[in-house]
């Protein structure tokens, strides 16, 4: 983050999935092959930031037996700024999973970071993948956002 973030409002929440993007899966056979370079992050966040768009990004998309883990790079999108990443163990091939997530995101001074939150489902296909989640605020680290919805999906396509 920049210095023009010391006015953010920082909340940090525990994702919880929704049941949501249809993806077909392909066959393990197929499944994602290692990948570092630029890829394409898609956010649709709704709360409490709205950032809507797709922009090419840094990332790396890596399976190691029986692990996925996907990096995204802090990237600008429709005036805001994305980074997440997501680890799926038990991995063996494209299809639904749950995932340690972490999103950060900021816009006009508000933002959000979802530190690294566990069971987040996820679909993982051949190319990329997508989550979608939304969760209410609370905690010690988000007093000034108890009960702030958080709600958004991303979806990335890896480097070829």
């Amino acid at each position: 983050m920049n210095t023009n973030t010391k006015t953010a409002a920082i909340v940090s929440l525990a994702l919880v999935g929704c049941v949501g993007v249809g993806v077909t899966a392909a066959s393990a056979a197929s499944a994602a092959a290692p990948s570092k370079g630029t890829g394409t992050v898609t956010a649709a966040l709704t709360s409490p930031v709205t950032i809507s768009g797709s922009a090419a990004t840094p990332m790396s998309c890596v399976s190691k037996g029986k692990v996925y883990s996907v990096t995204i790079a802090q990237t600008s999108i429709d005036g805001g700024t994305v980074a997440a990443n997501a680890t799926a163990r038990g991995y063996d091939g494209p299809g639904s999973y749950h995932a340690r997530v972490t999103v950060t995101a900021l816009k006009d001074g508000v933002g959000f970071v979802a530190g690294s939150v566990a069971e987040v489902p996820v679909e993982i296909t051949s190319t990329g993948g997508s989550f979608h989640f939304e969760r209410s605020a609370s905690g010690d680290r988000a007093p000034r956002a108890e009960g702030a919805i958080v709600a958004g999906s991303l979806a990335w396509k890896c480097p070829a």
